[in-house]
């Protein structure tokens, strides 16, 4: 079953139909994220996390049944639907090797062959890749059902977007990292060149280090910047051993005007609210 775990709302009332307003969603394997971009405003001015549970993908239409319950804003229309689909069946492919027939193939080769049906996200502009991911067929046709008509993305496409958006500034030695529920995504730039980019399991706080050593040496990184988000606790044990090893850490944070987020802290939203920017 799923749970809502925080919400926030703007000026704690019920949302408006009439104000031309945007929302966005993420899902990921063991969340949804709600937020909605005020149309009078073009801030965020709510937002809705739930905790899908155990049931986690594989029962995602009961699960997101419970999301929709839940939610003060799926049930409402919107000028603009943005889905954001958070899963690690992803493969940045060059676009000059890119087909939908070498992205079913490398999906399949990295993954297994599954009942999914397969996206592209062109990142040529940016990176010269296409970003080729699986949506579960399931997943695919609840939303659809709940939402209509939306615009479907990767995480990771974001992601790497504002990271372009933002290359100029960055240094040249970066790994990139926003924590979510037992995995976080890193992104990885060498020499201000993208090189990697993946989402990575853990169950201790070791197998974050463990993960982050073998990146750096393969990579051949040294002294780089870590840049972190989303939910890692920074009086914890993660954050203490990522401090011990790492002597360049910056905290990523994302304020957003007269959104009260209580006592979290702001690095526990930017992943999310950053997708809806």
């Amino acid at each position: 079953m799923a749970n809502k775990i925080f919400s926030t709302y703007k000026n704690k009332k019920e949302r408006s139909t009439k104000n031309n307003d945007r929302i966005t969603v993420e899902i990921g394997h063991a969340h949804v994220a709600c937020m909605v971009v005020g149309g009078n405003t073009n801030q965020i001015e709510d937002f809705e996390f739930f905790d899908l549970g155990s049931s986690r993908l594989k029962n995602f239409e009961e699960s997101f049944a419970y999301v929709v319950i839940g939610s003060r804003l799926l049930d409402k229309p919107y000028a603009d639907k943005k889905v954001f689909f958070n899963s690690a069946h992803s493969v940045l492919i060059p676009n000059q090797f890119y087909s939908k027939e070498n992205a079913h193939d490398s999906l399949n080769l990295i993954f297994g062959n599954n009942t999914t049906e397969v996206f592209s996200d062109d990142l040529t502009r940016q990176f010269q890749i296409v970003n080729t991911y699986r949506v579960p067929v399931q997943v695919k046709e609840v939303v659809e059902k709940n939402l209509a008509v939306v615009t479907l993305e990767h995480t990771y496409t974001n992601l790497l977007k504002r990271i372009y958006q933002e290359l100029s500034t960055l240094p040249g030695s970066l790994i990139k990292i926003q924590f979510y529920k037992n995995y976080f995504i890193v992104a990885v730039l060498s020499e201000h060149r993208l090189q990697y980019v993946q989402s990575l399991s853990y169950s201790v706080a070791e197998d974050v280090l463990y993960h982050l050593s073998s990146i750096c040496d393969h990579f051949n990184l040294k002294g780089t910047v870590l840049q972190l988000s989303g939910m890692i606790d920074l009086k914890a044990t993660i954050f203490e051993i990522l401090s011990a090893h790492f002597k360049n850490i910056h905290i990523d944070n994302l304020s957003v005007p007269d959104l009260d987020t209580g006592d979290y802290p702001l690095h526990y939203f930017a992943p999310f609210f950053k997708l809806a920017e």
